[in-house]
């Protein structure tokens, strides 16, 4: 998918990293997503670096202990913790990369509500911004409106570095550390991608999956709403829709380690970049996921 967006500019990372530091009231979670993602490393770019394992590792241990109700938590060297609000003006932390860490590496946005404690019940991830236009807009709806303990944002288009930004396939990725540290048994993970119907013609408008040949029960009772809301609607049996079925997500392979459960959730751009679209899905993942 293309990453442009009406209206909006890729600025500095000066520019985008002040909105972070400057306001002394908490800024919008949408807000500081935006900015982070708009001043990552874009398409194709080589600013794109992941972080070291030990960097990774403390990382990852910073957004645990955020969730876990820490008031200081160890960070690695170039990142900080920010007071935002959701957009029902509820207080979220979020740990992502600072002002004065240089040139964003594209490490991304991981917003917590502290104290909300280990291992989440549910996380919302993002893991292509900019490539599958919107999915940042919709994962800080869904934070909202489900009332998620998490959501990661990815920082970085896919294509950059090489593709070493791609970081639903790549476990070495900041992402996926996080990702590891923090999800454990009996946490759900929602992860929203979109795809280009043009690549991938249909009449599905929404592909589920568990990223396995049989679907976890949660994965069918969406499916079973999005139909309801009158979306057409593929889930992933070992055949069917298998390009869009994740089965090489890093993310899903750590939720069947730990006894989680992982919901691959794919959406054509209609769904995605009107707010009609988007309405329907976060009613119908509401109904589900809020019962």
């Amino acid at each position: 998918m293309t990453a442009s967006r009406p209206g909006r500019a890729v600025t500095a990372a000066a520019v985008a990293t002040a909105v972070l530091t400057s306001c002394a009231a908490p800024v919008g979670l949408g807000v500081v997503v935006e900015r982070v993602v708009d001043s990552g490393p874009g398409r194709d770019s080589s600013a794109y670096r992941a972080p070291d394992p030990v960097d990774a590792h403390r990382l990852g241990g910073a957004v645990l202990a955020v969730l876990a109700g820490a008031d200081d938590p160890s960070l690695p060297d170039g990142t900080q913790v920010v007071d935002a609000v959701d957009a029902d003006g509820r207080p979220v932390q979020v740990v992502t990369e600072g002002a004065d860490g240089g040139p964003p590496r594209g490490w991304g946005v991981y917003a917590v509500r502290a104290g909300a404690g280990a291992p989440p019940g549910l996380v919302v991830e993002v893991p292509h911004p900019r490539a599958d236009r919107w999915t940042e807009d919709l994962g800080v709806e869904l934070f909202t409106l489900l009332d998620a303990d998490a959501l990661f944002v990815a920082g970085a288009h896919r294509t950059a570095g090489d593709g070493a930004a791609d970081v639903a396939h790549r476990p070495a990725s900041a992402f996926a550390v996080v990702d590891r540290a923090v999800v454990g048994a009996g946490t759900v993970v929602l992860q929203v991608h979109g795809f280009d119907e043009s690549r991938h013609p249909g009449e599905a408008q929404v592909v589920l999956s568990s990223t396995e040949s049989r679907a976890d029960p949660l994965v069918e009772r969406l499916a079973e709403g999005f139909e309801d809301a009158g979306l057409g609607t593929c889930v992933y049996d070992g055949e069917r829709c298998s390009a869009l079925a994740g089965t090489r997500n890093v993310q899903a392979g750590h939720a069947r380690t730990v006894g989680a459960t992982f919901v691959h959730l794919e959406l054509a751009a209609d769904l995605r970049t009107t707010a009609a679209g988007r309405q329907r899905v976060v009613d119908v993942l509401a109904a589900v996921l809020g019962s």
